[in-house]
């Protein structure tokens, strides 16, 4: 539905929001699996609805929603996870910078983020990005195949998911990739 649609954003930062809120999703399906659902639709909003969404006002938006089947969220903690370092992960699974980071992008991108969740049945993010309706020009570049790279990369996270993902995108670029979780195995690693 949003297949023709156009948002003025840093492509790196989206990129962020989506790694992030589909880490987060998978995070929550790793005991009993589940699935994970990325959308993307136009949403457009009169004054009528404005006044049902917070801080969403009167125009034309995108909407990226990220849902899984996992855990869901508890009412009594739902509101407090886009605030910096809080986090329901044991030590050492991650920062609780995750979702503070994405509220941050949004926000600085003109839109809002809202959540619902049940427990037990998933938790459904959605990202509401201003549409532009600039006209996009084409500059005469052409796509440049991409480049395959070779030697060994050593990629370092706390969260294995992260780890795991970016191992198999940079093998699939050509490169040889030591993935780890810790920081000292690391420079263990490093010094060898």
């Amino acid at each position: 539905e949003a297949e023709n649609s156009v948002i003025l954003a840093d492509s790196t930062q989206i990129h962020q929001v989506l790694l992030n809120l589909c880490t987060n999703a998978a995070h929550s399906m790793r005991e009993h699996g589940g699935v994970l659902t990325v959308s993307l639709k136009n949403y457009d909003v009169d004054g009528d609805q404005a006044n049902g969404q917070e801080e969403l006002n009167p125009g034309h938006y995108i909407k990226l929603t990220v849902s899984d089947t996992g855990e869901g969220i508890r009412k009594e903690i739902i509101d407090r996870i886009f605030e910096p370092y809080f986090t329901t992960k044991i030590q050492g699974e991650g920062t609780g910078m995750g979702l503070a980071v994405v509220h941050g992008i949004v926000k600085e991108h003109g839109g809002i983020i809202t959540v619902v969740s049940e427990i037990g049945k998933g938790t459904a993010f959605n990202v509401f990005l201003p549409r532009s309706f600039e006209e996009v020009k084409d500059n005469g570049t052409t796509l440049k195949p991409i480049i395959r790279g070779k030697g060994t990369i050593l990629f370092v996270d706390d969260e294995e998911i992260v780890v795991d993902m970016n191992m198999r995108l940079l093998e699939r670029l050509g490169y040889t990739v030591i993935g780890v979780r810790d920081s000292l195995e690391a420079l263990k690693i490093f010094r060898e």
